[in-house]
């Protein structure tokens, strides 16, 4: 991967710890090794970059990230949100492509493809978070779990996330 920017830390006795990151550019390439269906070895990646300068901003228990937009190989997402101490507000929206899920789910997970259509806000503290939007399956959702022999596989869908849970 590849960032160019500033990072700045501030970390003085009795005070909060302050960290101010503004990168103009990040480039990362996520890669993970599978084994195919004839047990040859497969090299999956997946592209990462900003669009938009990323600015996070860490002021004891206050974080802000402000609105920044990634380029993956499934499509753009946007994203935004703030923590004050368990106060959290912050959004999400655009193309979430799963294969970038892989690298983080090894342990348990063989595969993940599919592509989503979020529109996701979240509000509510950390304890009980208040999340509200749609998610919708643009590219069919393939799961194969660890050790697993077939794919489970949801086709279509709109997930709707309200103050009452979840609706398919």
């Amino acid at each position: 991967g590849m960032a160019s920017g500033r990072v700045a830390l501030d970390v003085r006795p009795g005070k909060p710890l302050v960290i101010d990151v503004l990168l103009s550019q990040l480039w990362l390439s996520i890669a993970r090794s599978t084994t195919g269906d004839n047990g040859e070895t497969i090299v999956q990646r997946v592209r990462v970059e900003t669009t938009s300068p990323l600015h996070v901003a860490v002021n004891g228990d206050h974080v802000a990230l402000d609105k920044v937009t990634f380029a993956t190989d499934g499509g753009a997402l946007a994203a935004e949100g703030h923590l004050d101490g368990q106060t959290l507000s912050g959004s999400m929206s655009g193309h979430l492509d799963l294969e970038l899920l892989q690298p983080f789910l090894r342990g348990n997970v063989q595969s993940l493809s599919g592509d989503l259509k979020v529109e996701v806000k979240a509000a509510g503290t950390l304890a009980k978070p208040d999340l509200r939007g749609q998610i919708a399956i643009v590219d069919a959702i393939k799961v194969r779990p660890k050790d697993f022999p077939t794919d489970v596989t949801i086709g279509s869908g709109v997930f709707t996330l309200d103050a009452g849970g979840v609706s398919v």
